[in-house]
């Protein structure tokens, strides 16, 4: 399978979510709205550094993305863990407030 290199605008974090949740959607061919998702902040050394995006599909198969906010690109898993798709965002998403209750 060919990874796909994409680019997205997503200038606040709700966007970003709202991408993500339907790129994984539409590549595993899911209905919009029908499974939940949940947001996981990564850290290094302490450091926020991203976060991990969990689509939770039927049967406990799980869809991962990886919002890299260094490098301000996303990383789109399929259920076998292989990456299918690179995403450049043009705009980092705003922050502020957003990802406090992750974070905590």
């Amino acid at each position: 399978m060919k990874l796909q290199h994409e680019s997205a605008r997503c200038p606040t974090f709700l966007e970003l979510k709202d991408f993500i949740y339907k790129t994984l959607c539409q590549r595993e061919e899911l209905v919009v709205g029908a499974f939940p998702m949940t947001e996981h902040v990564l850290r290094r050394c302490g450091t926020l550094c991203g976060v991990l995006f969990m689509v939770h599909g039927p049967r406990s198969v799980v869809f991962n993305a990886v919002w890299e906010m260094d490098r301000n690109n996303v990383l789109f898993y399929g259920s076998s863990g292989e990456r299918f798709q690179t995403t450049r965002l043009t705009v980092a998403p705003r922050i502020a407030g957003s990802l406090l209750p992750l974070a905590a």
